[in-house]
């Protein structure tokens, strides 16, 4: 009896075993959010970049998701590409300027060379035109949330001294979309924060700290004189301005309005009580300017 028990327990683990290795984390969810910083700034961070995948659409009969970006989580930009992702093969691609090429293998295996599409991808010691070669040098895990997910290290091969990493779910190190990095280009992002349904699910380890926070549990914010906001205990704010407050509109992390009030005066308490723990974004305005606040509910 105690030989069976025995044998069901090794059958049980090793089937867990496998369910855990076959675990796939996709990358493109629109209950994600990722958090860059410019690590060109002196010193950084100076610009904070948030970027998200939108409504999908079909194109040639394939279902792609629109990435867009963000220097504040409330306004949003459409990046000029489109993405979509191959959950069987664990794979994702981009299609830019009517091509699509490779942009993650999140199957790939150490020694395995993948070519990647780069389309004019300026790396600091050198180019990638088109399309760049990479060889998976070695893997292994990282915790995000709760699960652990595969970490794939590279040498870019035509770009000799270049290495990088992608985590699976989350993307590369040095911004998400290397593919669209034109767009916003003269910065040079770095990962900094991952959320997952407005939750922080990772940090790189490389800073400790998510640098999108503006107002945080200690302390208060004072915009060009103008506005103050005050945490009373984590649940109680008070915005207070020298003129009426016109209008103010509560974001969550993913952009989306979940709150307006209409107060006409210079003081106005929020109550954040029935809101889950979580990252929100504050919009005032005041005489038509409108100024952007960022705080923890803890």
């Amino acid at each position: 009896m105690k030989k069976l028990i025995l044998i069901i327990i090794i059958i049980l683990i090793f089937c867990y075993g496998i369910k855990a290795q076959n675990n796939y984390f996709k990358l493109i969810d629109t209950n994600k959010v990722w958090n860059y910083t410019d690590i060109s700034a002196h010193p950084p961070p100076f610009y904070t970049y948030f970027y998200r995948f939108i409504t999908d659409t079909t194109i040639n009969g394939l279902q792609y998701y629109i990435p867009e970006h963000s220097s504040d989580s409330i306004n949003w930009s459409h990046l000029n590409c489109f993405f979509r992702e191959d959950i069987t093969n664990k794979k994702v691609y981009i299609l830019y300027n009517n091509i699509e090429g490779l942009v993650y293998d999140f199957n790939a295996n150490i020694d395995d060379t993948i070519h990647l599409f780069h389309y004019g991808f300026d790396t600091l010691n050198g180019i990638c035109e088109d399309t760049c070669l990479i060889k998976i040098t070695s893997i292994d895990s990282v915790l995000v949330g709760v699960n652990y997910r595969k970490r794939f290290f590279f040498d870019y091969i035509n770009c000799p001294n270049q290495s990088d990493y992608w985590i699976e779910g989350i993307g590369y190190e040095y911004r998400l979309f290397k593919q669209c990095f034109d767009i916003i280009g003269g910065v040079s992002l770095r990962f900094i924060c991952y959320y997952e349904n407005n939750t922080l699910e990772y940090v790189n380890p490389f800073y400790g700290q998510c640098f999108s926070v503006l107002v945080n549990n200690e302390t208060e914010n004072m915009l060009n004189e103008q506005l103050l906001l005050r945490n009373m205990d984590n649940n109680y704010y008070i915005l207070q301005s020298i003129l009426p407050i016109e209008e103010i509109s509560i974001y969550n992390l993913l952009g989306i309005k979940i709150k307006k009030y209409v107060p006409l005066s210079e003081k106005y308490d929020i109550d954040f009580s029935h809101f889950s723990t979580g990252i929100y974004f504050i919009s005032v305005k005041i005489t038509n300017n409108l100024y952007s606040l960022k705080i923890i509910k803890p």
